[in-house]
């Protein structure tokens, strides 16, 4: 069994790091799927890790995971009072 990655401790990310992120192998395979525009800060070109996020988020058709109700409210047993 493959060890769980740690998720980024920094906001913004190189292209190298961006990519492994995102699981690809190599920045060429990332840079042709990936249309997360960098960030130029400086001389460091950065990719956002919430944009990445985001995109890959938009990628799964999957509706937004709703918050899970009590049993009560299942049930029909609700008492607000």
């Amino acid at each position: 069994m493959k060890p769980a990655l740690a998720l980024p401790t920094r906001r913004m990310l190189t292209k190298i790091e961006a990519a492994n992120y995102v699981g690809f192998k190599s920045t060429t395979g990332f840079a042709a799927w990936c249309p997360v525009a960098p960030v130029k800060i400086g001389a460091n070109i950065l990719y956002d890790v919430r944009a990445i996020d985001r995109w890959l988020d938009s990628l799964s058709n999957q509706p937004a995971p709703q918050p899970k109700r009590r049993f009560a409210d299942r049930a029909g047993n609700v008492d607000d009072n």
